[in-house]
């Protein structure tokens, strides 16, 4: 069932542009691929996970493919769309024993300059968010990932001072309707704002990100309250 799903997102993703790609005056598409095989003998000195309950496999081919579309109607407004394969020869995608569909969404937004202010951008949709960070990193430690976010590029003074401001959506557990008439708080939201300073012989970026955590959103992780409480 969640493969249909999965199949008919992708579908209607795709059927919605190709549509907009009739009234785009141009469509760009980059991507690439990557097929690896790893081997190890005695990983881990006993080729055993950490709990001594699993063995690994020595030998695995690994597979990579992102495909990358541009949909773009003028010098104000494109659309990109994102979609990736990652996994192991003999599970997923592209294989014949066990033919399951594992494309997935990786990048999907819409992005337009804000009409009478060329300068200004926004961006919303499912993007690349990268909080500013020292040469010393190759990415931010804090965040440097995809997030369904709303994002604001503007120059504040030429060549001097721009603003990149934005909202995201991390997490919302129970999405549109919560489990009861009750509304509770399960989402995680950040908040974030960069601005870049440029003067003669100096470069700068004060920034900040505010998240806001919902005591019942879902986070991965169990919850000992009760455990907790009970011990007392």
């Amino acid at each position: 069932m969640k493969t249909m799903k999965s199949l008919a997102l992708a579908a209607a993703l795709l059927m919605g542009a190709t549509t907009l790609a009739h009234a785009a005056t141009e469509v760009k598409m980059t991507g690439d691929a990557r097929v690896y095989g790893n081997f190890f003998s005695g990983r881990n000195f006993t080729g055993w996970n950490k709990t001594g309950t699993k063995t690994e496999d020595n030998f695995e081919i690994w597979e990579r493919f992102r495909l990358r579309s541009d949909f773009i109607a003028n010098e104000g407004v494109k659309f990109r769309l994102g979609i990736k394969v990652e996994d192991t020869w003999g599970h997923g995608t592209l294989t014949a024993a066990n033919p399951e569909t594992s494309i997935q969404v990786d990048l999907a937004y819409l992005q337009f300059k804000v009409p009478g202010c060329q300068d200004i951008e926004v961006t919303a949709g499912l993007q690349d968010v990268n909080l500013p960070q020292s040469s010393m990193f190759y990415m931010s430690p804090v965040w440097s990932d995809k997030m369904a976010a709303l994002t604001i590029k503007a120059p504040l003074i030429e060549n001097t001072l721009s603003v990149l401001t934005g909202f995201g959506r991390l997490i919302d557990t129970n999405r549109t309707y919560d489990t009861t008439t009750t509304q509770v708080a399960d989402e995680l939201d950040a908040y974030f704002l960069a601005l870049p300073v440029t003067l003669e012989g100096f470069k700068a970026t004060p920034w900040g990100m505010v998240a806001v955590a919902g005591r019942n959103a879902n986070y991965g992780f169990k919850d000992t309250t009760d455990t907790v409480e009970s011990g007392n």
